[in-house]
């Protein structure tokens, strides 16, 4: 169970957005920021599992306590708190812009009953989005009260499925794109080195951030 909700940590929604930071980076450094990230990952995990032992700590503040004080645990929980809250947002604004398009085009009725109803129409207006958004929130709400991880063990397995969803309509695309419908556009369009420095500070945060499991360690 642990392994599988680390697994699951690091290839969660954040690997979801891989394909538009390689879009902007070009592959050669994508790929280089992927092993620097990964090892960076890996080495402070390590580390955290270290401290953790042998301090005898269950989380950053106990670690933190034992090692430099009360005050140092303090300033590590709020910078905990502030991090994760920015998270969260982040998470519920990826969620909101995956699943509104897709509820749209899975029920196509309901974007008839916005403009029929509402006079709204979903592909120019954010309140059918926002709307999921406060429904999407309501129904997770009983999720927050759990009083560990070990409840939502199973839900690693939404995070395998998204990623091997993800992968397959990739390869399909790139399939239909070099192979049937525009053959040869591989050669032609695909980026592989940017000398445009803002692409890569544009990339590096996304790709380092879709492996960043630390704080579930």
């Amino acid at each position: 169970v642990a392994i599988g909700n680390r697994v699951a940590t690091v290839c969660g929604g954040g690997v979801l957005t891989l394909p538009i930071a390689f879009a902007s980076a070009s592959i050669i450094p994508s790929t280089v920021m992927m092993i620097i990230s990964a090892i960076i990952t890996d080495f402070a995990m390590y580390i955290l599992c270290s401290c953790a032992r042998r301090t005898g700590g269950k989380s950053y503040g106990d670690v933190t306590r034992i090692a430099f004080g009360l005050k140092a645990e303090i300033a590590v929980t709020v910078l905990l708190f502030v991090f994760l809250i920015f998270v969260i947002v982040a998470y519920m604004v990826l969620v909101k812009d995956i699943w509104t398009p897709l509820i749209m085009h899975i029920w196509p009725f309901l974007k008839s009953w916005c403009v029929d109803f509402w006079g709204i129409d979903p592909d120019h207006s954010k309140l059918p989005s926002d709307i999921f958004l406060v429904s999407f929130i309501i129904c997770s709400l009983p999720l927050l009260f759990k009083k560990d991880l070990y409840a939502l063990r199973h839900t690693c397995y939404v995070g395998f499925v998204s990623l091997i969803l993800l992968i397959l309509a990739i390869m399909q695309r790139s399939y239909e794109l070099n192979c049937v419908s525009d053959v040869g556009i591989f050669g032609k369009k695909v980026k592989w080195y940017s000398n445009d420095i803002n692409d890569l500070i544009y990339a590096f945060p996304i790709i380092s951030l879709s492996f960043f499991s630390i704080y579930n360690v």
